[in-house]
């Protein structure tokens, strides 16, 4: 293209000292004429070029400037991303953390009963809500079941209630082992449904149903006739006790039930109330605590990974606009310079 130009550039400037030869000889209106069509023709090209290549170099220009700010814009999404990666690493670290921390608690969140004798070592406990008989009607930690936390706690005021009715008749009163409350809470969850004594375990078993006060029907009354239900709450053949409270109404027809079990001395470790309550309210109050603070870090984590993916996903719409910004400028540069 310039060797065209300049081709026509140097036939101009031929035919201009062509015309203007010798001073003698005149120059005619036609010469004259001739000499400036011949320039007006070969200026045109140059004219038209340079057009051409200002507006290339502007469309150079402008994608420069798109990449420029595509540039900005990514880096900009790309700091963003790194913060909000960091803040999500920050709160998965956080929770990790606080697992590792209360490694001994954590464990049991959700698990009821079965978490509290797990974690006291109450194998005995263990072994009966895992492998009794009818254990396929235990929901473990379920808000209803007998191995509810919170259905646990409720069976404190019966127990109490229970020896208040032997210091009565003047015996002594029932201690508390692990193993009763799993085999009460094991037999519950079993009868709560079929209304009637589910024959696990050897141990004697009172079993109420849609009575708040389950003693009203077990002493009250029978205490006339000293049935055999009365005779189990204030008999003095019975050291051990355990009880469970249950709220599922798998009869569909009580909202709630009780049942009491009871035994002879043995060599299991047993506990007064005050002591079995207060061994329990510790941990009930550790794994309410853990549960409480794991689901808000947990929480915390979940958010913070969706909001790092959503920086994520315009950090990468930004290195791909970026990409595409560069492609453009290396294009519009190319043809200019092959042009020019």
């Amino acid at each position: 293209m310039k060797r065209g130009w300049m081709a026509a550039a140097a036939a101009a400037v031929s035919l201009c000292m062509a015309g203007c030869g010798t001073e003698q000889q005149p120059v005619t209106q036609a010469t004259t004429s001739a000499a400036t069509s011949t320039v007006i023709t070969t200026e045109a090209p140059k004219q038209s070029i340079k057009s051409d290549a200002e507006k290339l170099a502007l469309e150079v220009s402008r994608c420069k400037q798109e990449l420029e700010a595509a540039e900005k814009e990514l880096n900009t999404r790309k700091q963003e991303y790194t913060d909000a990666e960091k803040v999500y690493t920050d709160a998965k670290n956080a929770l990790d953390n606080y697992n590792s921390e209360h490694a001994d608690i954590v464990p049991q969140i959700g698990k009821g009963t079965l978490g509290f004798f797990e974690y006291v070592g109450a194998e005995a406990a263990v072994e009966v809500l895992k492998n009794a008989e009818h254990a396929s009607s235990t929901q473990i930690g379920d808000p209803n079941d007998a191995t509810s936390l919170d259905n646990m706690r409720a069976t404190f005021p019966h127990l109490r209630t229970c020896n208040i009715l032997r210091d009565d008749a003047e015996v002594s009163d029932l201690r508390i082992t692990d193993r009763l409350m799993a085999i009460a809470e094991s037999n519950l969850n079993w009868t709560d449904e079929h209304l009637e004594s589910s024959g696990q375990f050897d141990v004697e078993e009172n079993f109420a149903a849609g009575y708040e006060n389950p003693y009203y029907i077990w002493y009250d009354k029978e205490r006339d006739s000293e049935g055999e239900h009365y005779r189990r709450v204030v008999g003095d053949s019975y050291a051990l006790t355990g009880f469970a409270y249950c709220t599922a109404k798998r009869s569909g027809q009580y909202d709630f039930s009780h049942c009491q079990v009871f035994t002879g001395k043995s060599d299991e470790e047993s506990f007064t109330i005050d002591e079995y309550e207060e061994r329990f309210t510790k941990f009930y109050n550790a794994v309410t605590l853990a549960a409480d603070e794991v689901k808000e870090l947990t929480a915390e984590m979940n958010a913070a990974k969706e909001k790092a993916d959503e920086f994520k996903k315009t950090y990468e719409d930004a290195e791909t606009a970026y990409q595409t910004a560069n492609e453009n400028y290396q294009k519009a540069e190319s043809i200019y310079n092959w042009y020019t």
